[in-house]
């Protein structure tokens, strides 16, 4: 019975890492909205998030979150572009409005 509950675990984690893109840059411009729209775009661009975007738009420098995300990943943001860190953004092909969607983040 372990051995099917891991399984099943395992497997359902396989959708979206198989589906994740992973860009890795500085951020060099950021985009707030007084209602909560947050966006970013990295010295190096999204190669391997504009090719599996599902945004309609090839060549998107933009991503960004959702007026509903966490402040925290907002505050995170923030403050990587104000230490100059390098970046790492998790997207899975989602749109949030134009931009496409960051899923996670990791600042080095």
């Amino acid at each position: 019975m372990k051995k099917i509950c891991f399984l099943v675990f395992v497997f359902s984690l396989l959708p979206t890492q198989a589906w994740a893109a992973a860009d890795t840059g500085v951020i060099v411009e950021v985009y707030a909205h007084p209602n909560g729209w947050m966006a970013l775009r990295l010295d190096n661009g999204l190669p391997n998030a504009n090719a599996q975007n599902n945004c309609g738009t090839t060549g998107n420098e933009w991503a960004g979150v959702e007026v509903s995300a966490d402040p925290s990943i907002k505050s995170a943001i923030l403050m990587a572009k104000a230490a100059g860190s390098t970046v790492t953004l998790v997207t899975l092909g989602n749109c949030a409005g134009g931009w496409i969607k960051i899923e996670a983040m990791h600042i080095k």
